[in-house]
Formats: C-alpha cells, sequence, structure tokens
C-alpha cells in the first residue's frame, strides 16, 4: 500500500527501496524494528530522521525530506 506512493515520490526526491529479509545488515546499522519503516539518510549515511508505521506517505515523507 505505501510502496506505490513512493514509487510516485522517487521522480521528486531520491529514494531507495531496502529489503529487509535480503538487506539484513542495512537494517541492522539503521535500527530498524519494524515494518513500514522511512529512514532519511543523508550523503554520509547519517540518518536526519524516521518515519514508522501507517504515518508514512507521500506528504509525511516529502516533509521529512524538506526538513
Amino acid at each position: 500500500m505505501i510502496k506505490p506512493q513512493m514509487q510516485e515520490l522517487s521522480a521528486q526526491i531520491p529514494i531507495t527501496f531496502i529489503d529487509v529479509d535480503t538487506s539484513r545488515s542495512t537494517a541492522e546499522h539503521y535500527l530498524v524494528k519494524s515494518v513500514p519503516c522511512a529512514v532519511l539518510i543523508d550523503s554520509f549515511g547519517s540518518e536526519r530522521g524516521r518515519l514508522v508505521g501507517t504515518n508514512i506517505n507521500k506528504q509525511s515523507v516529502t516533509e521529512l525530506y524538506n526538513r
């Protein structure tokens, strides 16, 4: 349900999708404990923000990105 919205949004902002089952080390590195989860990462690999659960939508991700 969330992925189609994020795919649309990826035309406007850079989004990378990570499958936590196949990329366990990445999920562990960013302490992803539940899905869905959106983690904003800067160009240095540092976390800049996070959204978890049902509050993830195009508007909330855009707001997080623009902070």
